[in-house]
């Protein structure tokens, strides 16, 4: 047995030597087989350690062979050489690079001081040089690889050691360190609960499984299965109810995220398959004599009056009656969220459904090159274009599977002529932020039979300045690397809290409405010293829940809830001896002070109104830059909007002041042969009070009216509106005052004197 070690050693390190792939690994093999084949026929101390000296001169970088060895000194007697052992593996710097060799040495040299501890309890030093070698070999073992020892073999170890010790909590620090490294591992976690229950540190558990019940763990329904047990054998009923909730709403996101994964190595897969296909196609040499297969040419069946019906793809009633029925009974899908639900009828990925069609004969038709691709799938849309030297088309189908069975049509003939299919992946570009004088001559001719080289070269255009200051850019259209809206649906997941006390926190916000859902995300205002304002905004992570209940291998149906119309539970309750309200969010609504001018204290419309002057009787077809230029000979102003229907414009000046001037103004105002009328800016629209009207030749200048408004609210009565007959004799008073002021000649002068009381 030992001669055939020697040969297969012999051998292996012979094409090593020349450099073989894996012949390291199956030297190392062979010398560890032949140290146990001696260990176990008792070859003798001298005959097993030269094989094991040999051995780690042949294989040094080899974990195995140091522990065999590390082992056989401590057997035969020689405990003082295992330290050296073990500091001569390390210093060699072959080992450090690989957790597998790592780990070996490092339990042999632990294992041998742990028995060194038991045989000899008066040795002060032996506890923390066994500790401290245990630490070592964690921190190596993760500085050696990014994923660590997925086993916890040396973790394990130490917290075995401070167990045995007493140092419960130096336990319980060594599993909630791996957990850092280690946040994916359901093995880490499940050892770090299981501590703390051997300890009874039953409120610590509870905090880790809901904390880490929604995480992307490598196998989460380990850790709903313990948290479940645990509530049973440790928890209370509605610590039970609670843990069951957990699970549900845990479940499903999980669910929707393997789908969704799925649904990413489906698409990659086929994308394989196309390139592969592609590449079969082009590279499959053509025959000189061979005979291009002529394709049916069947005439349409003729037809009535009756617009025909558009094609929908198979399956599409089908699949459009169960939906209506999963939405009348209040259903979704289990596996697709709602953000996703609403935007399938809209996804249309055409890079990935569409394939270029070039060599066309120019009489081709769409229906001509629907019927070539009938057999490959539903034909969404058929586009023809005639390019300067060639006429090509596209054909997008509904289904990108569709694709593979389009390009089997290349080398196919039509009228005679034979046609050429590519792929239309990666052969669409996305075009933006260029000038508006450019045309199709931007981007180069493209070449029909090369298409996606043709886009390749056209990324040369990309960072190109076509005009000054204006740099184009051009992209491969990829339609996987579109973002959803950030705040898409947010107003379906999002709540408004209000009537908070300056002294909440996020963290007091959170304890309350994560029962709700999955937060993504708290918005508190807060003030210079870091309290709250009074209000915060949370939004969840979805907006739907899909319930249901399940032993991890039965599943029960429950129902559906929306998280944020779930928190809207949380209305008037006590936070902080205080109670808030809780609404939905609504991205339309706006604080009133947000709305005001901080000069005039009015609304932005109200604002606006009292700086706007409404004119009438405009000439038709007016222009409002005409307008505009006569009305600044008069008065500086802000903008004019003219509405042409109803000879109507809205004048908006800087202030009010500059408003009340015009209104004021007596001399007419004359525009293209017509006489403005002016009035204030009303809500509706309609003109309020006049302003002063023309005076007539050496007249009394006249104010507007004043009217004063009626006072509101309980005890004042609302005034009598005028009859007919006081306001007729209304009227008659003015005209005549009009009337005698006009035989007395008086003008702005005598009026001005009038007011200063001389």
């Amino acid at each position: 047995m030992v001669g055939v070690f020697e040969r297969a050693i012999a051998e292996a390190d012979k094409r090593r030597f020349n450099g073989e792939v894996g012949a390291e690994e199956v030297l190392r093999m062979f010398w560890a087989g032949l140290a146990d084949v001696l260990r176990i026929n008792d070859a003798g101390e001298d005959s097993e350690m030269e094989v094991l000296r040999r051995a780690i001169r042949s294989v040094p970088g080899c974990g195995e062979v140091w522990a065999r060895y590390m082992r056989a000194l401590e057997r035969h007697g020689s405990s003082e050489q295992v330290a050296d052992a073990f500091n001569q593996a390390f210093g060699m710097g072959l080992v450090q690079s690989d957790v597998e060799q790592i780990v070996p040495v490092v339990l042999a040299s632990a294992s041998f001081q742990r028995r060194l501890t038991e045989t000899d309890m008066a040795a002060e030093d032996n506890l923390p040089n066994l500790i401290a070698t245990l630490e070592n070999g964690i921190d190596m073992v993760r500085k050696a690889s990014k994923t660590g020892d997925p086993k916890l073999r040396l973790e394990k170890f130490l917290a075995a050691i401070y167990h045995q010790a007493g140092l419960t909590d130096n336990a319980v620090t060594v599993w909630e360190a791996a957990t850092k490294f280690y946040k994916s591992s359901y093995l880490v976690w499940t050892s770090f609960i299981e501590t703390l229950i051997k300890y009874q540190q039953y409120e610590k558990v509870e905090q880790v499984f809901l904390d880490i019940h929604t995480k992307n763990l490598d196998w989460p329904e380990a850790i709903w299965e313990t948290w479940i047990n645990f509530e049973q054998l440790y928890g209370t009923v509605d610590g039970l109810e609670q843990c069951l909730d957990k699970v549900e709403k845990a479940q499903y996101q999980v669910n929707v995220r393997r789908v969704k994964e799925a649904e990413k190595a489906g698409y990659a897969a086929m994308q394989a398959a196309a390139e592969a296909q592609l590449t079969t196609t082009s590279a499959a040499p053509v025959a000189e004599d061979a005979v291009a297969m002529d394709v049916d040419d069947v005439a349409p069946p003729e037809r009535g009056t009756k617009r025909e019906a558009e094609e929908e793809p198979v399956g599409a009633y089908k699949k459009a009656r169960t939906g209506e029925y999963l939405k009348s009974c209040g259903i979704v899908s289990l596996f697709t969220s709602s953000a996703e639900q609403k935007s399938q009828p809209l996804k249309r990925d055409r890079e990935n459904s569409t394939v270029f069609v070039g060599d066309l004969p120019a009489s081709v038709t769409e229906e001509e090159l629907k019927r070539l691709f009938k057999d490959c799938g539903n034909v969404r849309e058929v586009k023809i274009t005639q390019l300067a030297q060639t006429l090509v088309a596209t054909v997008e189908f509904f289904e990108r599977d569709s694709v593979p069975a389009a390009l089997t049509k290349d080398k196919k003939q039509l009228d005679g002529q034979e046609v050429a299919v590519h792929l239309a992946w990666k052969s669409t570009l996305y075009v933006t932020n260029f000038p508006e004088s450019a045309d199709d001559a931007v981007i180069p001719y493209v070449d029909d039979s090369a298409p996606q080289a043709s886009a390749q070269n056209a990324l040369e255009l990309h960072g190109r300045e076509l005009e000054p200051n204006q740099t184009m850019n051009v992209f491969i259209s990829n339609p996987e690397r579109k973002k959803e809206r950030s705040d898409q649906d947010a107003n379906d997941k999002e709540v408004y809290i209000a009537g908070l006390s300056k002294f909440t926190t996020q963290i007091d916000l959170d304890k309350v409405f994560k029962t709700y859902g999955a937060i993504k995300e708290i918005r508190m205002a807060t003030d210079d010293k870091g309290h709250s304002k009074g209000f915060a905004f949370i939004e969840y992570e979805q907006e739907v829940s899909f319930g249901f209940r399940s032993s991890l291998t039965q599943v029960l149906f429950i129902g559906i809830q929306k998280d944020a119309l779930a928190a809207l539970d949380a209305n008037n309750h006590e936070l902080k001896k205080r109670r808030i309200a809780v609404t939905l969010a609504d991205s339309r609504a706006r604080g009133k002070s947000r709305n005001l001018v901080a000069d005039s204290g009015l609304s932005k419309a109200a604002d606006t109104r009292t700086r706007s002057v409404r004119l009438r009787n405009l000439p038709p077809n007016t222009q409002e830059g005409l307008l505009q230029q006569t009305l600044e000979k008069i008065t500086s102003l802000k903008r004019v909007e003219v509405f042409v229907e109803q000879k109507e414009a809205v004048v908006e000046f800087e202030n009010a002041s500059e408003a009340g001037k015009l209104l004021l103004r007596t001399d007419p105002i004359v525009f293209n042969g017509n006489t403005l009328q002016l009035s204030e800016e009303r809500r509706d629209g309609v003109a309020a009070r006049p302003a002063a009207p023309p005076p007539k030749a050496g007249g009394l200048f006249v104010p507007r009216s004043a009217a004063s408004r009626p006072r509101a609210g309980l005890g004042h009565a609302r005034k009598p509106a005028p009859s007919p007959t006081a306001s007729t004799s209304t009227s008659q008073a003015v005209n005549q005052l009009v009337t005698n002021s006009s035989a007395q000649s008086k003008g702005q002068d005598d009026f001005r004197k009038m007011l200063g009381g001389q």
